[in-house]
């Protein structure tokens, strides 16, 4: 896979993502505001176990996300490094 089809691929995951969390917060807000006047109890229990499930389907697509990143060609070392070309040049960063 080239590195354009790799971060085409990574964004429309992450546009996914969005969407799936977008979602998960009006159900999350539909739920909230039912009660025992305007709803049923199974119908509650229903949104909840929905809402249960939508947000696992979440934690998996950004575990998938991670994977991808991880093994992509955008996964390098962050950490501060020194660059030492001679004995009196001292680069950190």
């Amino acid at each position: 896979m080239s590195e354009m089809e790799s971060i085409d691929n990574m964004i429309l995951r992450l546009k996914a993502l969005k969407s799936a969390i977008k979602q998960k917060e009006k159900m999350r807000d539909k739920l909230f505001e039912m009660n025992h006047s305007n709803s049923t109890e199974k119908r509650r229990r229903k949104m909840s176990t929905d809402l249960n499930w939508h947000c696992m389907a979440i934690e998996k697509a950004k575990t998938e996300f991670a994977r991808i990143f991880k093994n992509s060609f955008l996964d390098v070392d962050t950490e501060e490094k020194e660059y030492k070309p001679s004995s009196f040049q001292n680069y950190r960063g």
